[in-house]
């Protein structure tokens, strides 16, 4: 009985193998058209025809399913036709296909892979972008997109934007996987990313985070939920939405280092660190919302148990708090950018000082500040800010309010001059001095 069931089961086996054998057979030897027809599920889906030096079939590699492999990648930037610039590029392309969708002449896209290539995103000065490549979906066709993952793998990114104000901003995504279900109908994935900003004040800086995104077709639109982002070593929690190609993020952390949230700050505000050196915690939320065009970004933070140092020890501050708000401007531009710092109060030396500090336009500042003093015994103090020559037993107790403001050619302008010059008001009263 053993022996027959042996034999029975040895036979299924062999029977299987031919079957498979002669699948492969089949495949290999239809493997020109296959690749052909591979490629036009890829192609179908593009305004811009993708163009590789090299194909190549696999069969038992991701066995059921196959893969087509493409090497050397491009895509030519549609906004220069025939000029050999850029919008993609990778060497190595992996497509992975649904094996018995194609021998039912079906060809279902269900995994990309991408790696060691360079990506150059532009918007122009009119609103059009050389990335907008991909066709409305208004023909039926035994060829559709099933990703069950998409992943990019140390790829040098490249964003910039030309207009009023020109600008630039290279990476390196490292890793970038989306995995889940993908296509017109349902949208519920998970997206883990690994981010190289190499040149970022003198320092490099990396971003990572994972979130959870998800669509279906009563939902007009992508929701971000469990999403968490890393700075260097920072974590922040991200949520938002993407509606018809415009995004709504938030990110909220607390308690986070001041000094390196300074660190981050752009050197045109603090080119040396020297001239600020803060310390303490900030509560941090960050709302943006990207569109074609651009991304407005507000930053709020609360500054909190903080210590300052200005101009090495020309200010030294203790108990610093602060509200702190940046905002890109509805331009998302320089010009339209205002930094605003409110109701800042610190004690230094005997003497307490609170106020406000505004800068619209960072690129012509407007500048303007508010100072209130108050101490007893602090006269030494005033002398010492205004680097006055004191001598030892001056006495006094300084109070009041004073306003200033300031409209500079430049930032650098700005850090060159400082607050001496400018348009000053308000009252000091001496009491008790001598």
């Amino acid at each position: 009985m053993i022996k027959k069931v042996l034999i029975a089961l040895a036979l299924l086996i062999g029977v299987a193998l031919l079957g498979l054998a002669g699948l492969i057979g089949y495949l290999q030897s239809d493997s020109d058209a296959l690749r052909a027809r591979l490629l036009g599920v890829v192609n179908e889906q593009l305004s811009v025809p993708v163009q590789a030096s090299g194909l190549e079939l696999d069969v038992l590699g991701q066995f059921p399913d196959v893969s087509l492999r493409l090497d050397h990648v491009f895509i030519e930037d549609p906004l220069r036709p025939n000029s050999g610039d850029t919008l993609l590029y990778f060497e190595e392309v992996y497509a992975q296909f649904g094996l018995f969708s194609v021998l039912r002449g079906e060809t279902i896209l269900k995994r990309v892979t991408v790696s060691n290539g360079a990506l150059k995103m532009r918007w122009e000065e009119d609103g059009q972008t050389n990335f907008d490549i991909l066709k409305e979906d208004s023909t039926e066709t035994a060829s559709y997109v099933d990703l069950k993952g998409f992943t990019v793998l140390n790829a040098r990114i490249h964003l910039s934007g030309y207009g009023d104000s020109p600008w630039e901003f290279p990476f390196v995504a490292e890793r970038v996987k989306l995995s889940g279900v993908l296509d017109a109908e349902q949208f519920d994935a998970k997206a883990a990313w690994e981010l190289l900003i190499p040149r970022w004040n003198d320092q490099s800086v990396r971003i990572g985070g994972s979130t959870e995104f998800f669509s279906n077709s009563e939902v007009d639109q992508i929701l971000v939920d469990n999403g968490v982002v890393t700075i260097n070593d920072w974590e922040l929690d991200l949520s938002g939405s993407i509606q018809q190609g415009i995004g709504q993020w938030t990110a909220t952390a607390e308690n986070l280092d001041m000094s390196d949230v300074m660190a981050l700050l752009p050197k045109a505000l603090i080119p040396d660190p020297s001239t600020i050196v803060a310390d303490g915690l900030m509560d941090l939320k960050v709302v943006a919302s990207t569109t074609p065009a651009g991304s407005r970004i507000r930053a709020e933070g609360d500054w909190k148990k903080g210590t300052l140092n200005a101009s090495n020890g020309w200010i030294v501050g203790e108990g610093v708090s602060a509200h702190v708000v940046f905002d890109n401007g509805p331009q998302a531009r320089l010009e339209t950018a205002t930094l605003d710092i409110s109701a800042f109060s610190f004690q230094s030396r005997n003497s307490v000082l609170s106020g406000s500090f505004k800068m619209d336009n960072l690129v012509q500042p407007r500048a303007q500040a508010s100072l209130t003093l108050k101490g007893q015994n602090n006269l030494l103090d005033v002398m010492h800010w205004l680097e006055f020559p004191t001598w030892t037993g001056s006495q006094g107790h300084v109070n009041g309010t004073i306003g200033w403001r300031q409209t500079f050619s430049s930032l650098e302008a700005l850090t060159d001059q400082g607050v001496w010059l400018g348009q000053w008001s308000g009252n000091l009263e001496v009491k008790e001095g001598y």
